[in-house]
């Protein structure tokens, strides 16, 4: 059984607005990487950060709902301190 590909769209408001500025952080990150590739004339590079980007994109989006997983059955457990 295969999990749904993360998606930006899935995170709630404050969550999705913190992982879309990480995510345009990088793109701007692996847009000067990418130009440093091609002038460079190293296609393998250009590549691997295309890859590096798409992996890191699924990664931050993955922690995000890990995150507000965690959040929400803290939520829903009753304190132990009580």
């Amino acid at each position: 059984m295969t999990a749904k590909p993360p998606s930006i769209e899935d995170l709630p408001g404050y969550e999705a607005g913190l992982a879309a500025g990480r995510l345009q952080a990088l793109e701007e990150v692996a847009d000067r990487l990418e130009r440093y590739a091609l002038q460079a004339q190293k296609p393998d590079l250009t590549e691997s950060v295309q890859t590096l980007v798409f992996n890191w994109r699924e990664l931050l989006i993955w922690v995000s709902q890990l995150k507000m997983a965690a959040i929400q059955a803290a939520a829903r457990t009753p304190d132990a301190t009580h």
